[in-house]
């Protein structure tokens, strides 16, 4: 399988070592280092996962914790984007809260 075929959280085995997807291309190996996984490179489900099987869900916690740490980020944002853009400035905020899943 490709890195493609993985789901965010997912792992896999690479040349022997077992990795967590992170990104699109990142992933961060057992003891804590991160490495790029190119799109061509063939990977093996570890621990009998299955390719295209979502990820399990984030607790609760964290996503409340990443849904308040966006809150404050978007408030910032705000104050430094001039009036005129901030229509452009809501668009990408709900582009992001519909791709993310944090729209309640």
């Amino acid at each position: 399988m490709k890195i493609n075929d993985i789901p965010l959280g997912g792992r896999f085995v690479l040349e022997g070592q077992t990795y967590v997807k992170t990104g699109p291309m990142m992933a961060r190996g057992e003891g804590g280092e991160t490495r790029v996984v190119p799109r061509y490179m063939v990977l093996q489900a570890a621990d009998g996962a299955v390719a295209g099987t979502p990820a399990a869900a984030a607790p609760a916690a964290d996503r409340a914790a990443l849904g308040q740490a966006w809150s404050r980020f978007y408030a910032e944002c705000r104050q430094l984007v001039p009036p005129q853009a901030q229509g452009q400035l809501e668009a990408a905020r709900q582009r992001f809260l519909a791709a993310s899943g944090l729209e309640k």
